[in-house]
C-alpha cells in the first residue's frame, strides 16, 4: 500500500510582478511530500506564481526548475547540473498519460488502480483534511483556504498539470490518482 501526505504552505509574494489572470496577487507554494508515518520529506518544493508562468524549485533532491507557461501550454525543464533545457507541450502530456491508461488495462496491482483509481472519500470539514483511501493507495491532504482570490483554482490547473509530467519519469505512478480531488475553495494537494 502507498501512503503519501501533502502537506501545502500558502503565503504571498510582494505583488511586484504582473498579477496572474485568475489572481490579482502574485503568490507562492511550498510543499512538503512525506510516505507513510515518516517524520522526515521525502519531497520539499516552493512553487512561485506570476502572470501566467509558474516557477517549481525542488529544495530536496536533483537540481531541476519546472516552468510551467499555461498561456503557451508548455513546460519548460531546466536540468542545473547538466545544464540542459527540455520543451514539453501539454498536448504531448494529455497524449503520454492516455496512452498509459490504455498499456495499465488488464494489469493488477498498484499501477493498474493508479490508471484508474477508485477511492473512497472523507472529508472532515472541520479541520480541513481531505483523505482518498483504497487497499493500495491512500492519499491524504490538508485544504488551506487561500489568501489570495482564484489562487485555488490556479493552483489546481498547476497541480494537474504537473502530475500528468510526473507521469512521464520513469519509476512514477499513472496521474489519475492526483487528479482527484475535492476543492471546495481549498487548496488541497492530494
Amino acid at each position: 500500500m502507498v501512503n503519501a501526505l501533502w502537506i501545502p504552505a500558502f503565503s504571498l509574494l510582494a505583488g511586484q510582478m504582473p498579477a496572474m489572470p485568475a489572481t490579482t496577487v502574485d503568490f507562492r507554494i511550498e510543499t512538503d511530500v512525506f510516505l507513510g508515518a515518516e517524520k522526515e520529506p521525502v519531497a520539499q518544493n516552493v512553487t512561485l506564481f506570476t502572470g501566467s508562468l509558474v516557477y517549481d524549485f525542488p529544495l530536496i533532491g536533483p537540481q531541476e526548475i519546472t516552468v510551467f507557461d499555461a498561456s503557451r501550454g508548455r513546460f519548460i525543464l531546466l536540468d542545473v547540473p547538466r545544464k540542459t533545457k527540455t520543451t514539453l507541450q501539454t498536448q504531448e502530456l494529455l497524449e503520454i498519460t492516455a496512452a498509459i491508461k490504455v498499456q495499465a488495462q488488464g494489469l493488477d496491482g498498484v499501477f493498474a488502480f493508479a490508471a484508474d483509481p477508485q477511492f473512497k472519500r472523507d472529508v472532515d470539514e472541520q479541520a480541513g483534511w481531505l483523505t482518498l483511501s483504497s487497499s493500495l493507495m491512500t492519499y491524504r491532504a490538508k485544504g488551506v483556504k487561500p489568501q489570495v482570490s482564484g489562487a485555488a483554482a490556479t493552483y489546481r490547473d498547476f497541480a494537474d498539470w504537473y502530475a500528468r509530467l510526473n507521469a512521464t519519469r520513469p519509476g512514477n505512478l499513472p496521474p489519475f490518482p492526483r487528479l482527484e480531488r475535492m476543492d471546495r475553495g481549498l487548496l488541497f494537494v492530494a
